[in-house]
């Protein structure tokens, strides 16, 4: 028997040779079924009198790396299912193993969990009169919301009530414990859990279930009764119940220490405590209540003793059809924040979804005065830094259908540093104020430090819907952005953000004003780059990064034009590169189209110094942003002309040495280096040689450019030293842009009279006219003028 079909899911199919003998036994043989990324296979024996079955189903990933999917979850990774059917006697047996790891569970393309390791066994007995469940399932390095070392669960009962425990520990700097354990009943569709073992430590923080829970679930319906928690010096009780016209909830949280939630988060407090207090009631079909919260000496770890911390006072009042805010949060060096509103909203008995009425009178008030300085390193950002002082009052009154803002913040004396990316804006000054009575309007600006400018102009408005609408434009003015030891960037942009749209879009121009890359990611020749495995680290398995894509996403409308100044440098690669390229997609799926071509280049490589006749760099728009290269220096000597030429992909490109008159490869270099051929070369020169083939193979040079500091110190565009163009000892040459088209040359040798100068203006794209002059001893002063076109094809 065979069957085919397909779902939304993808193809479903299954095969079985079967037999039924006397009516009464059933024979199904070499099982075979795949689909939604598993393949089963195996046999069953079944007596349809009694009934009772045996055999035994292996269930398995069928591709680990594309994965298990379902909707859009998919969990990668080997996994394996094996299921033993046996009877004693009249009752049916069922036994199930459980292999698996490393796994990875992604939703919406996102990894959300991996495991390193999973195993389990459960066994059934008496299945179809009273079955009897024993289950453990354990885990070890689970990376997520929670890292956890390992865990069990285990399980013991029947379908009606059930033993449930669960034991762990967690990973992290604190130790972090976990051992609970719990009663599950069911009947009907009502569920009641009675938890009366809860004890461990989160975050370095005891946690004591000190009065047994109970939880009850039914439709329309949820009571929590008698929890009371013990973690640290604080505590935690709650009673609550939700039921269709009744409302009825009592919090009260003493001095909880905020410590505990790193457990789930790093970025959480390091110290401080919680406290609050809430209360809810039904009244006239509608939920009343108040509630206040209070934070007190919140920190971070950045937080030194010089430092105050933050204070904040919540409280909120639900009733009449209003719901009341006032709060107030007190900071270090004077800084603070106060709000208060009133928002005509109110919470039905027994429900969970407030109602609001848009039309009704709303009021509201936002004060700051804050060092932002201060603030920063409450908020531990190592890797940042941020100053100046954000001070004002914006108020709102009229409707929600019809908002009407007051009122001003400003902010002096910003800064805002990158450590990462080198990235500084300076002197900045900034503005929120009312732009109608609809919305309020952002302008920021600032430099680079220096002479560049940047300057921000955003909106936010609230539409007749009720939704925020939000457009912001970012200018540089040639702005050094990026500030780095392999990349230094100077920019000029105009970029739109609009958040109006499903997915918002980022959309303009970017244009480079100078851009220099230094290729210095090489290791010295004595370190050995050795493959390492580390024991005892989570090998959790990990999609690779084209597999992995971003819940949320821009759409992405960007020109970025490279006109001039554009320079790679390093590994005596000495190079400008110009072109034009547009991204589009989204940020989780970039499109990038376009080409970056040659200007001009030399490359020096063990001594001898090739010119760069052509290079190309041409991005395809693939899913994976990998671009061709196109590229050939010369060298040219009286008894031969060298090429060396690099083309293919980026992330695997290959080289090839070739001449004219052709020679094999070790031929061309030794010519090259030494002017004769290999079967001639003295054993060091044979050494020499060898090396360099290696250098080249590894993407290094033998003779490291050491002069990108006069270079910066004069304040040129290039600086080199090469042959001279008699041939006779070496010359320096220089250069710099004058303007964004003119470009001003010059060569001096080490001997007198060996002079030459060059003019490049640029008259159109491609075409550009040039004017050499040069003096050389004996040969007086000699001229050219001429026209250059460039064709990239």
């Amino acid at each position: 028997m065979i069957l085919k079909g397909t779902s939304d899911l993808g193809p479903l199919s299954a095969s079985t040779n079967f037999a039924l003998e006397e009516g009464r036994w059933l024979r199904l043989d070499r099982i075979s079924a795949r689909g939604l990324g598993i393949v089963v296979d195996g046999a069953v024996q079944a007596d349809l009198a009694r009934p009772l079955a045996t055999g035994a189903l292996h269930a398995a990933s069928e591709a680990p790396q594309t994965g298990i999917g379902l909707a859009d979850t998919t969990l990668r990774g080997p996994l394996g299912l094996d299921v033993r059917l046996s009877s004693d006697e009249a009752r049916q047996l069922v036994s199930v193993s459980l292999r698996g790891g490393p796994l990875s569970l992604a939703q919406g393309g996102e990894e959300q969990l991996s495991v390193a390791g999973l195993s389990g066994n459960a066994t059934v007995s008496n299945v179809f009169a009273d079955p009897q469940l024993a289950a453990t399932i354990e885990a070890r390095d689970l990376l997520g919301p929670v890292n956890v070392s390992n865990a069990r669960i285990t399980a013991d009962g029947t379908p009606a009530r059930m033993r449930v425990s669960l034991a762990g520990e967690g990973q992290g700097d604190a130790p972090s414990t976990l051992d609970a354990g719990a009663d599950i009943m069911l009947a009907g569709d009502t569920v009641r859990v009675d938890l009366d073992r809860l004890a461990g430590r989160l975050a370095g923080e005891a946690v004591l279930l000190s009065h047994p829970m109970r939880v009850i679930s039914s439709p329309g319906r949820l009571e929590v009764s008698g929890l009371a928690l013990t973690v640290g010096s604080g505590s935690l009780v709650l009673d609550a119940r939700l039921a269709p016209g009744e409302t009825a909830a009592s919090l009260r949280a003493e001095a909880l220490p905020l410590r505990m939630m790193r457990a789930l988060s790093p970025a959480a407090p390091a110290h401080g405590t919680l406290q609050a207090e809430l209360g809810l009631r039904s009244e006239q079909a509608e939920t009343i209540g108040n509630g206040r919260i209070g934070l007190r000496e919140v920190g971070f770890d950045n937080a030194g003793p010089a430092d105050a911390h933050v204070d904040a006072d919540v409280s909120l009042r639900l009733g009449r059809g209003m719901l009341l805010a006032d709060a107030a949060v007190a900071g270090p060096q004077g800084s603070r924040l106060t709000l208060a509103g009133r928002l005509p909203a109110r919470l039905p008995a027994g429900g969970m979804k407030p109602v609001v009425d848009r039309a009704a009178p709303i009021e509201g008030r936002l004060g700051m005065d804050a060092d932002l300085a201060r603030l920063s390193r409450l908020l531990a950002m190592d890797d940042q830094r941020i100053e100046g002082r954000l001070v004002g009052d914006l108020a709102v009154g009229g409707s929600l259908a019809s908002p009407n803002f007051q009122g001003e913040v400003n902010l002096t004396d910003g800064l805002y540093e990158n450590f990462v990316s080198g990235t500084l804006l300076n002197r900045m000054t900034g503005r929120i104020e009312p732009r109608d009575s609809r919305s309020l309007a952002l302008h920021l600006d600032g430099t680079d430090g220096e002479q560049g400018r940047i300057t921000v102009e955003g909106e936010a408005a609230l539409d007749t819907e009720g939704e925020i609408r939000t457009q912001l434009a970012v200018r540089a003015d040639a702005a050094t952005l990026v500030r780095r030891d392999d990349v230094t960037a100077t920019l000029g942009a105009d970029v739109k953000y609009s958040g109006d749209g499903s997915p918002p879009k980022l959309s303009g121009r970017i244009e480079s004003r100078e851009i220099i890359v230094r290729l210095v990611d090489r290791l010295p020749p004595s370190v050995v780059d050795l493959p390492v495995t580390e024991i005892g680290r989570p090998r959790a398995y990990r999609p690779q990064p084209e597999e992995i894509v971003a819940s949320v996403a821009l759409g992405l409308d960007i020109a970025v034009s490279l006109p001039h100044r554009v320079f790679v440098r390093g590994r005596g690669l000495e190079s400008e590169w110009s072109g034009a390229l547009r991204v589009t997609g989204t940020s989780a799926t970039p499109q990038v189209i376009g080409e970056v071509a040659l200007v001009r280049g030399t490359f020096s490589f063990a001594g001898k110094r090739f010119t760069l006749q052509r290079g190309t760099v041409a991005f395809t728009g693939g899913k994976k942003i990998d671009p061709l290269i196109n590229a050939t220096a010369e060298y040219r000597s009286s008894e031969i002309t060298a090429f060396i030429t690099l083309t293919g992909l980026a992330s695997a490109p290959e080289i090839a040495i070739t001449s004219q008159p052709p020679l094999p490869e070790s031929e061309v270099l030794a010519q090259v280096l030494f002017g004769k051929s290999s079967a001639k070369l003295g054993p060091v020169e044979a050494v020499q040689l060898a090396a360099a083939l290696e250098a080249l193979a590894r993407g290094e040079n033998t003779g490291e450019n050491a002069l990108d500091f006069v270079r910066t110190l004069l304040g040129l565009d290039t600086l080199a030293v090469q042959p001279s163009r008699s041939g006779e000892g070496s010359s320096v040459a220089v250069g710099s842009y004058i303007g964004d088209r003119v470009y001003i040359g010059a060569e001096q040798g080490l001997s007198d009279g060996s002079q030459a100068g060059t003019l490049e203006i640029e008259i159109a794209p491609g075409v550009s006219i040039e004017s050499e002059i040069g003096q050389a001893t004996g040969s007086g002063t000699q001229g050219a003028l001429g026209l250059k076109w460039k064709w990239d094809y």
